[in-house]
């Protein structure tokens, strides 16, 4: 984040009202923000992380699974609002991505759905995700802001939650990154 935005986040000091977190950044002698960092693991197909696998010779197999990908995003930043909710300060959550899931996975685990449109223009729907965002919508309500990294390509993804999380992204980030910036969860700029 010093790289990027010119903001240093300094490891958390231990609190006694809330679990071990991961960061917190100090302007001006106060805390503006604290922050948990979660990784999004890339799990090779097997059979232990949930894939039906079908060998078809002795060097060539199939593997296959339910998508999982929003619920892995959900999961993720509940465990990290654990780590949060008892501090005061506006709560971030990191999630840096290291695995072959993408933005579309965590728009899917907020709206509960993705849109998908045919080369003839037709619209489809998909739901499958409703009861994760449904879960999803309470923890989302006591936070700030969201930061999704690209580990591959050092690429930003900004989302502002709450109306002190876009301030805080217009008065620390907005002049210092070309962040993509994301508004659409009852925010605007």
């Amino acid at each position: 984040m010093t790289a990027k935005f010119g903001i240093d986040l300094k490891k958390a000091r231990e609190h006694p009202s809330s679990k071990l977190l991961d960061f917190e950044f100090w302007s001006d002698e106060r805390c503006v923000f604290v922050a948990e960092l979660k990784t999004i693991t890339r799990y090779p197909p097997s059979e232990e992380t949930g894939w039906d696998i079908t060998h078809h010779s002795h060097v060539e197999l199939s593997a296959v699974r339910t998508e999982n990908s929003p619920n892995r995003v959900a999961n993720l930043i509940g465990k990290a609002f654990t780590q949060l909710e008892l501090r005061p300060e506006p709560k971030w959550v990191i999630l840096l991505n290291d695995a072959d899931l993408n933005l579309l996975d965590l728009k899917e685990a907020v709206q509960g759905y993705l849109d998908y449109q045919s080369l003839a223009g037709t619209v489809v729907t998909n739901t499958s995700s409703a009861h994760v965002a449904q879960r999803l919508k309470k923890t989302l309500a006591h936070l700030d802001a969201l930061l999704w990294i690209e580990r591959s390509t050092s690429q930003y993804s900004y989302f502002c939650i709450s109306e002190e999380g876009l301030g805080i992204y217009q008065r620390y980030f907005a002049k210092k990154s070309p962040a993509e910036v994301h508004f659409s969860w009852g925010v605007s700029p």
